[in-house]
């Protein structure tokens, strides 16, 4: 898989750095953001191959990011939750997110999402 530039949206600051650290071994490069407002900043001003985002942000839900983003900037997302059940998945993939999993993220579970989400969405 080719390197991916990535916006990982968290607002856990230990989360966030340790899943940036383990998405370098796979050599993608990772832009993090903190809050809704943040991320809406960073989708509206730079390009993305792929978000990371957590459901639960300080200033709303991550599900309001995709369905204001969705229709204007389209880029593949995987949302991660520790909280994450039935329902959930079904609201995720709604919004428009790719894939979802649930927390704590196996870097093996991440890196086979993220192969499935590009895969389809280059396709």
């Amino acid at each position: 898989m080719r390197a991916l530039r990535l916006l990982i949206i968290d607002d856990h600051e230990p989360s966030a750095d340790a899943l940036a650290r383990l998405l370098r071994l796979g050599g993608h490069s990772s832009t993090l953001a903190g809050t809704i407002a943040a991320a809406r900043e960073l989708l509206a001003n730079e390009r993305f191959d792929l978000i990371v985002s957590d459901m639960s942000l300080p200033d709303g839900h991550a599900i309001e990011l995709m369905e204001y983003f969705r229709g204007k900037k389209p880029c593949p997302a995987i949302a991660i939750s520790g909280t994450m059940d039935s329902s959930d998945h079904a609201k995720c993939r709604q919004a428009g997110f790719d894939d979802c999993l649930r927390k704590p993220v196996l870097f093996q579970e991440l890196t086979a999402a993220i192969a499935r989400v590009m895969t389809a969405f280059e396709t």
